[in-house]
């Protein structure tokens, strides 16, 4: 995929990104969260999105030549919804982990990072070993004088500073009850791609753990990259037959916990004066009573069988 990516056009590029809003408003999405590496808007948008400006450099001399180009991108769009984001504890250097955290801060808005996805990670960041490390060896981006910080990914993150109530948790796989109650400590966000997970053949969010833990949930696909489609009724329904959640929880963290983890509580997800009228119209069908209501519109959806109404 990385090498793959490094070929893409601008032109490609843009393309590849109308065909997955063509595919996300197919599927019912109105409020998407589009995480890249790359300086581009797209304005040919059929769906409302938040672009989380992605940055990645583990070596410092990488991240400080990248990091003017991140910076300016930000402050020259600084009225449109492009919002900061880090790849990953493991991918970016500590300063510079700061330095968007600060930013995000600054302009009150989400920032987005990967956290403990696989246990690669928590191997990589406590011993400085494993797949990720022979895996950054190889594309020539570790640091030579590296050294692990020896803790995981959320303690880390947490002694870095880098963890509010406006940071955005996307996967949280591998997670501990201490690690849930730092993520608690600090109010933060989480954003489950089960089906992603499962793509990859990686473990199972500690789903029972964050239940009952009280923290914001919303759900995501994580892109085509490692997932089929971009229907997010199906991560509903991927997550309902393990018995993770009910129906409506389910549909809870995909409509307007969704819209809050994006930072447009305001605007998306639920039906209030003054909200956009993103709807859509699901034809159910078969009798069911009220209790069913919810396990029928997240299995239509999935379907596909939905409408937009405009």
């Amino acid at each position: 995929v990385i090498e793959k990516k490094q070929t893409l056009t601008t032109v490609q590029v843009q393309q590849a990104e109308k065909n997955a809003h063509q595919m996300l408003k197919q599927a019912g999405t109105g409020l998407v969260g589009n995480v890249k590496n790359f300086p581009l808007i797209n304005s040919e948008r059929q769906i409302n999105e938040i672009t989380f400006y992605e940055f990645l450099g583990l070596k410092k001399e990488v991240a400080s030549k990248r990091w003017p180009v991140f910076e300016n991108f930000l402050k020259e769009n600084s009225t449109l919804p492009i919002y900061p984001a880090a790849h990953a504890p493991y991918s970016v250097y500590p300063e510079f982990l700061h330095k968007i955290k600060e930013i995000a801060l600054n302009r009150k808005q989400i920032l987005s990072i990967h956290v403990a996805e696989s246990e690669a990670e928590n191997e990589f960041l406590v011993e400085g070993k494993g797949a990720l490390k022979e895996l950054l060896e190889e594309k020539g981006l570790l640091p030579d004088n590296f050294r692990p910080p020896q803790k995981r990914p959320v303690p880390y993150l947490a002694e870095l500073g880098l963890l509010t109530p406006q940071t955005l948790c996307v996967h949280c796989v591998e997670i501990n009850e201490e690690d849930i109650r730092i993520l608690q400590r600090y109010g933060v966000k989480i954003c489950l791609c089960p089906r992603s997970n499962y793509y990859l053949r990686l473990n199972y969010a500690p789903w029972t753990l964050f239940k009952q833990s009280g923290l914001l949930l919303c759900l995501g696909t994580d892109s085509l990259a490692s997932n089929q489609d971009l229907n997010l009724f199906k991560e509903m329904v991927f997550l309902y037959e393990k018995n993770a959640f009910s129906a409506s929880e389910l549909l809870e963290m995909s409509t307007w916990k969704g819209s809050i983890a994006l930072g447009q509580g305001h605007k998306f997800g639920t039906m209030f004066p003054g909200a956009w009228a993103e709807l859509i119209f699901l034809p159910l069908e078969g009798s069911f009573g009220l209790k069913e209501l919810a396990e029928a519109v997240i299995y239509t959806g999935a379907k596909g069988r939905l409408k937009w109404i405009k």
